[in-house]
């Protein structure tokens, strides 16, 4: 069996990149390429991923090996004589026999394919076996202790080495040793022979002999000839010849080893070891041309450089047709005030200030700045793109400090997962931040922070105050992006194709947030707490953007914000102002919720004020420990709270108070809620000298605020392809006196201004259906240029007048046809003295001009029609009739009559008239046959108390029953009769 069955050794030729073997193999793992090494005498093996000669063996063609880079060279020649050519690549199959192909268990089914497979691999590894090498320890074994014909032999082409480890050649050894006593010229045969050295190549002289011969040559045949050389006898046997000072000329060197400036320019000779430049033609190769035009010609040697010596500096090269700029400006300059940063390059040994010479990290960039007393300040950290983990927090100490990333989207900063709960950047006055994408902070633990109870202990942010700084410049965020997510893994970040943290993710539990605007971290002194962004990104699934607290403040414009659990939050007298802002998706977008923890400054009623007053008068305030300000003016970004009830502040007027000093009067805001443009005023009178507490409310204003899908979820399953539903009332929130001033339109188009959508009116525009809605109490408007108003209730002219502005226009009321002017029960007053025929006439007017109240005389008959009536007045129905008296029941008698009243009792059909105490029966007794009185009809019971008048008689028909609490009183000198 040969081995031609498992290798094949073929002969590169340089150019060749494909060798084909024949033999077959079961991977193609088992296959090997190896290059023969001329000076090892072996074979070396080379990977597939060998980085001069990777080579592959493809599906496409299973019995090539191709090259895929460089392709074999031709053999090299034998180092040592006798040694043939080798062919130098050899592929070999080496099959695998740590696992057979296929493995059968008791009871399995066996498949003629897999016992196949087994039996191929076996046969594969026999062949093998039968085409041995010679193993590791053999050779190894071989070399140490055997002769090598090539590698252990010295032939006579070889230089001569001495040691235990090499076997000469006879001619080797001819070459190395000559016959002592034919082939030696001893000193004395040379001194015999008049110093003269035979000429020929059989002698060998002896030192001693050399020696003589090369003094008697240099003392005597070696002529100076001015060439500089000097000669000098020792006396010890010795001849020193030596070349003297300032005496060699130039043209002691030959002209062909000299390239002259003209040579130069030419192009030829070329340069080489074997000749020198002139110092013209070695200005003209290679001295930099220094001059402020473009050097004329064009002949000049590629790569010669030319200094543009002006103001620019411009460095450029000749690149064989033109002169290319290659810098400008001068060199690298130290800049002390800028710190270079470059995650690829950087050493944070380096001081940075080079761009040739940039640090590691940001942070360490900081530090350095923080420690520089005379350039800290003012400083800008230049962040290269690359990625960077920060051991976190990064304290800015100093002021003014700028740190600016080259690309948003290529300049990353993360934190190490030990300090990714804590903050990122805590920044100073002045602190400048830019083209920075932050991402990998996160949080942990139960809510309950102390910042905002509704997020988690460990809240990690990617910026807020260093502790007990002083601002007096706003640190500025611009251009950034706040990418936070739980699952990013901070051990092994990938921006391109991160670990975690990828769009899509469903995961929300709570992550980093975006900035931390605490107005108690400042010094005391501090007379700013405030952060401004712009165009500031937060991405944060499930994190807060934007928590400004504790009297804090924040300007930001275009603050986009993405999956938060709020966008942002106005907390304890935190206030906050936005403009072209967008919250999309997420739990809430803005927060206000409250007023300073503790009263900014306080004061006391300055004299009594009653309820429903607008304003009431209090005495110089008193700084509280929460206020960092300079006066204490109450303002319209305050609330007042007074007899335990809190107000907002509509204005404040500085007077001068009862005791002397500088006092305000505070207007305050309580409007009708069924017609808010009507100020309620004071909810109950206010005694002097009553305790006044003043806050700062926790209000967020912002303009051109767009909401879309607020509410629907805080990750990706909020995008409305993904099924999320949004909730508007997510989308403003107040909380006990927290208030949000804005103007927002939604992801349908409906436009909102002002209001939380459930306790607070608002004007909104439904674009879709075309609707626009104004709480009822919540409108004042022109109705000029509505030509056609009509009211959709009762109008109330509430106290004021409905008048004509100019030109003594006229007031219409004109019903519709047969309709009529109804004042219902009120009356017309105000009536000036008619003019005209159809003018009305006041009751004043009438009464003196026509019909007086009191004196006149009627000239003719008044005439009333059937049914008319007088009131006050009993009608008759003629001048020779009858009166109509009032007719009714008992029931219906008057129930506070006067003495003298008549009527017709239609109970008993009787006249009766009231005494003053009772009413009585009046004239006329029962009608017999005919028109005959014969009779007097009365009641049997007393009901009612009576008393007999004095001087009176009384005849009454018994039996009488007088009721219980009833009496008739009988007094003296009158008679009560009873028959």
């Amino acid at each position: 069996m040969a081995c031609t069955d498992v290798q094949t050794i073929q002969a590169g030729n340089g150019s060749k990149t494909q060798f084909s073997f024949d033999f077959p193999y079961i991977f193609k793992s088992e296959i090997h390429v190896y290059f023969w090494n001329v000076t090892t005498k072996e074979y070396d093996e080379k990977l597939t991923t060998d980085s001069t000669y990777p080579w592959q063996v493809t599906d496409a063609n299973p019995t090539i090996v191709e090259f895929t880079s460089t392709a074999p060279p031709s053999p090299s020649a034998p180092t040592d004589p006798g040694e043939p050519t080798v062919d130098n690549v050899k592929i070999r199959r080496i099959t695998q026999l740590d696992d057979i192909s296929a493995l059968f268990n008791p009871g399995s089914a066996i498949r003629s394919d897999d016992l196949n497979k087994n039996f191929e691999q076996l046969r594969y590894a026999i062949q093998e076996a039968n085409c041995p090498g010679i193993p590791d320890d053999v050779d190894a074994y071989l070399k140490e202790y055997y002769w090598d014909r090539f590698d252990n032999t010295l032939y006579s082409a070889d230089t001569w080495r001495s040691d235990d480890a090499t076997i000469a050649t006879t001619a080797s050894l001819d070459q190395r040793f000559q016959d002592e006593v034919n082939d030696t010229l001893t000193k004395a045969e040379l001194a015999t022979a008049s110093n003269v050295m035979p000429d020929d190549d059989v002698a060998v002289p002896t030192t001693g002999a050399l020696n003589d011969y090369i003094d008697e040559v240099i003392t005597n045949d070696i002529g100076t000839d001015g060439t500089g050389i000097t000669v000098t006898d020792d006396g010890d046997g010795t001849i020193t010849l030596g070349l003297a000072s300032n005496s060699i000329d130039f043209d002691r060197i030959k002209d062909a080893d000299i390239i002259t400036y003209a040579e130069q320019n030419a192009g030829s000779p070329a340069a080489a070891d074997t000749n020198i430049f002139t110092a013209s033609a070695a200005a003209r190769r290679f001295d930099t041309l220094v001059q402020s035009g473009t050097p004329a010609g064009s002949d000049w040697e590629t790569g010669k450089t030319w200094l543009q010596n002006d103001t620019e500096l411009t460095l450029s090269v000749w690149n064989g047709s033109t002169w290319s700029g290659v810098a400008s400006g001068g060199t690298f300059t130290n800049q002390p005030k800028v710190v270079y940063v470059d995650a690829s390059s950087g050493d944070d040994n380096n001081d940075g200030h080079r761009i040739s010479r940039p640090k590691l990290t940001i942070k360490a960039a900081i530090e350095q700045i923080n420690s520089d007393a005379t350039f800290g300040d003012g400083s800008v950290v230049v962040v290269a793109p690359g990625t960077y983990q920060e051991a976190c927090p990064i304290d800015i100490e100093k002021s003014n400090v700028s740190i600016v990333g080259t690309a948003l989207r290529s300049c990353i900063v993360h934190p190490t997962v030990a300090t990714e709960e804590s903050t990122m950047f805590r920044v100073n006055s002045g602190t400048f931040l830019q083209n920075l994408t932050f991402t990998g902070m996160k949080a942990s633990g139960a809510l309950g922070n102390s910042a905002d109870a509704s997020l988690p202990v460990n809240q990690g942010w990617n910026i807020a105050f260093l502790p007990d700084c002083t601002i007096v410049k706003s640190p500025y965020i611009q251009n950034c992006t706040n990418f936070s997510d739980s699952e990013i893994d901070n051990s092994d970040i990938n921006v391109i194709t991160p670990g975690g943290g990828l769009a899509g993710d469903t995961d929300s539990a709570p992550t980093g947030g975006g900035v931390l605007i605490d107005g108690s971290v400042p010094a005391t002194a501090s007379p700013l707490r405030s952060i401004v962004c712009d165009s500031y990104t937060h991405v944060g699934l499930n994190g807060p953007g934007l928590l400004v607290t504790n009297n804090g403040y924040t300007q930001c414009t275009s603050s986009y914000a993405f999956f938060n659990k709020y966008h942002i939050k106005a907390l304890n007298g935190g206030q906050a102002n936005l403009a072209a802002s967008t919250t999309d998706f997420g739990d809430q977008a803005l927060v206000a919720d409250g007023k300073s923890s503790a009263a900014i400054f306080t004061s006391n009623v300055d004299g009594a004020a009653s309820d429903g007053d607008t304003t009431f008068d209090i005495n110089e305030p008193t700084a509280g420990t929460g206020w960092h300000g300079d006066t204490q003016r109450p303002a319209t970004n305050m609330l007042v709270t007074v007899n335990s009830i809190t107000y907002p502040i509509l204005s404040a007027v500085a007077h001068t108070d009862t005791e002397g000093n500088d006092g305000w009067t505070v207007t305050i805001s309580r409007p009708d809620p069924n017609n808010r443009s009507t100020n309620l005023g004071l909810n109950g009178a206010l005694t002097d000298d009553l305790a006044v507490e003043f806050f700062l409310r926790s209000q967020i204003a912002s303009s051109g605020h767009t909401m879309e899908y607020v509410g629907s979820g805080t990750d990706y399953r909020a995008l409305p392809e993904n099924g999320g539903v949004p909730d508007d009332t997510k989308q403003k929130t107040e909380l006990n006196n927290g208030k949000i001033w804005t103007a927002t339109t939604d992801h349908n188009g409906k436009f909102t201004i002002g209001g939380n959508q459930t306790d607070d009116p608002f004007f909104e525009v439904d674009q879709q259906l075309g609707f626009v809605t104004i709480p009822e109490g919540s409108i004042a408007f022109n109705l000029l240029s509505d030509e056609t108003p009509q009211l959709g209730g009762n109008l109330d002219v509430n106290g004021n007048q409905i008048v004509t502005d100019s030109d003594n226009e006229n007031i219409v009321l004109n019903p519709h046809g047969t309709g009529t002017v109804d004042v219902s029960t009120s009356r017309i007053t105000s009536v000036t003295d008619p003019t005209g025929a159809q003018d009305a006439a006041t009751k004043n007017y009438t009464d003196t001009t026509f019909m007086p109240f009191t004196g006149g005389t009627f000239t003719g008959d008044i005439v009333f029609n059937s049914g008319q009536t007088i009131d006050g007045y009993v009608p008759r129905t003629s001048t020779t009739g009858s009166a109509e008296l009032p007719t009714g029941t008992e029931a219906e008698r008057d129930s506070s009559p006067s003495a003298g009243y008549i009527r017709f009792n239609t109970d008993v059909d009787q006249f009766e008239g009231y005494n003053g105490t009772t009413w009585a029966s009046v004239g006329g007794g029962a009608t017999g046959g005919g028109g005959d009185q014969w009779a007097l009809e009365m009641d049997n019971t007393i009901t009612t108390s009576y008393t007999i008048s004095t001087g009176k008689n009384v005849v009454s028909a018994g039996p009488l029953t007088i009721n219980s609490g009833a009496t008739v009183t009988v007094p003296s000198g009158s008679t009560w009769v009873i028959v």
